[in-house]
């Protein structure tokens, strides 16, 4: 298994609280669309301390080749494109074999 693991820091001139839920909202509507996606979780950082990334996503594939449908899918791309990158400030992303 392939677990994708994607933390988001916003725009300094970004309202953390709407993009997180602007972003969850869009994302969620692609388990539904790609079928490679075995486990889809992301949630808004709960500032309990500090130093922390704005967002945090997870998502498992049985494959490498799942994680790449997945990370080329139209859906997927569009999505990054129209509403993660405008409220981005950076992203970090790492996968992981499980």
């Amino acid at each position: 298994m392939i677990r994708h693991h994607v933390l988001m820091t916003f725009a300094d001139d970004v309202d953390a609280a709407v993009a997180a839920t602007t972003i969850i909202e869009a994302l969620s509507a692609l388990p539904a669309q790609i079928p490679e996606i075995k486990r889809y979780e992301m949630g808004a950082d709960l500032g309990l301390g500090e130093g922390t990334a704005d967002m945090a996503l997870i998502a498992d594939f049985d494959s490498v080749s799942g994680y790449e449908a997945y990370s080329k899918h139209p859906a997927h791309l569009k999505i990054i494109a129209d509403v993660v990158r405008p409220n981005l400030g950076t992203l970090i992303r790492c996968q992981i074999e499980m």
